[in-house]
């Protein structure tokens, strides 16, 4: 029953952030970085990983951020220690590629900065076996194969989901975070 409230109260609170945001060209950057580091959270409380994975999370989840930016910074400074499930996000910052493939483990959810996309495609290769929630803020995130990313709407923020992707990493984004997403495919190449 607590887990049932709990899942309605993080939805509520989803739609709410997802229409409170409605000018965010005449607001200061700052207050756009913490409207997205918001989403981030909501988007890990609405995502299921296997039960392995999360037997490893009781302990923590770990959010990697790739891109040393003003984005990370503020997810960095939002979400760390923030809950799911009674267990707090770690986050850790890494300024690209390599050093995110010298870490000891893979993180449970990987943002991706939109100064980092040009490392996408590489990035999704070291992924593409391990349960991990990818997200971005850049075009095309999920029709490249990312499960989530960040999209200006008109003059506020929305969202892209690429169900497929997250099946196919053994995740399941919530129903109800589906309903409020533009469902995106991943592109297929034609050959000729």
């Amino acid at each position: 029953m607590a887990q049932r409230l709990f899942t309605i109260l993080c939805c509520v609170a989803l739609m709410l952030l997802w229409n409170a945001v409605p000018r965010l060209q005449a607001q200061e950057p700052e207050t756009v970085l913490e409207v997205k580091a918001s989403f981030v959270l909501n988007f890990m409380r609405f995502t299921e990983w296997p039960p392995s994975e999360v037997a490893v999370a009781e302990q923590h989840y770990v959010l990697a951020v790739v891109g040393d930016t003003p984005l990370a910074a503020q997810i960095k400074k939002s979400l760390n220690g923030q809950l799911i499930n009674n267990s707090p996000i770690e986050v850790i910052v890494y300024t690209d590629l390599p050093l995110l493939r010298r870490a000891h483990s893979m993180p449970h959810a990987l943002f991706v900065t939109a100064a980092m996309s040009w490392q996408w495609p590489e990035i999704a290769q070291f992924v593409a076996a391990s349960p991990v929630l990818t997200i971005a803020d850049f075009p095309d995130f999920c029709a490249q194969g990312g499960m989530l990313t960040l999209v200006r709407k008109d003059e506020s923020i929305g969202f892209e989901a690429n169900p497929e992707a997250a099946r196919s990493a053994y995740l399941l984004l919530n129903a109800q975070l589906l309903q409020l997403a533009n469902i995106v495919s991943t592109r297929r190449e034609s050959t000729p």
